[in-house]
Formats: C-alpha cells, sequence, structure tokens
C-alpha cells in the first residue's frame, strides 16, 4: 500500500492538488522526496478533473513510467528501466515489499 499527501490549493479545482507520495517509491517519474513528475499537474498542463480520474492517471503511471520527457524523469532510474527492464523491475520490487509493506 503506498501512501500520498495530496493538498489542495485555495483556488482548486482551477489549479491543480499538490500530490506527493509518503511511502518511497523506485519509480522513473518520482523523486526521492516524493514529489510526482507527472505533466497533467503541472500547472500550465492541468485541466480541471475529478479526483478519481487523476488516480486513475497516477495508476497508469506507476504501470508504464514515462520515459521520454527528461523534465518528468529521474535519469538514472530511466537509464535502468531502458537498459535492463527485469533488474529495474527487481529493484522496484524489493523497494516496494520494503516501505510498502506488502510482498508482490
Amino acid at each position: 500500500m503506498f501512501k500520498l499527501r495530496l493538498s489542495f490549493p485555495p483556488d482548486y479545482p482551477r489549479s491543480p492538488p499538490n500530490v506527493v507520495f509518503i511511502t518511497k517509491i523506485y519509480h522513473p517519474n518520482v523523486s526521492d522526496s516524493g514529489g510526482i513528475y507527472l505533466k497533467v499537474l503541472r500547472t500550465d498542463c492541468w485541466i480541471p478533473m475529478p479526483i478519481v480520474k487523476l488516480f486513475k492517471g497516477l495508476v497508469e503511471k506507476l504501470i508504464e513510467p514515462e520515459v521520454n520527457d527528461e523534465e518528468q524523469t529521474i535519469e538514472y532510474l530511466v537509464n535502468l528501466y531502458k537498459s535492463d527492464r527485469r533488474r529495474f523491475e527487481a529493484m522496484a520490487r524489493e523497494m516496494t515489499n520494503q516501505y510498502a509493506g506488502r510482498e508482490i
């Protein structure tokens, strides 16, 4: 189970919520501090949407990371994802088991 923190700005839904992973995660679109590099969460790209739709988009990116947008990725994780997908997935599983508290 991954925990997230959502913060809604005063002008929500005109501005996107701030979404941060509390649970440590090994992912090319999530920074070490939990910040999510998801284009739809950028103020200049935000289109008001139900939170359920936002979470569906987040889950899609967790399953299939965006690895071609240098502004939206962690470079060393993208390199591993592209060069050795099995090793990347093994590391992701290991960290998920360690920090999210469930065997996968």
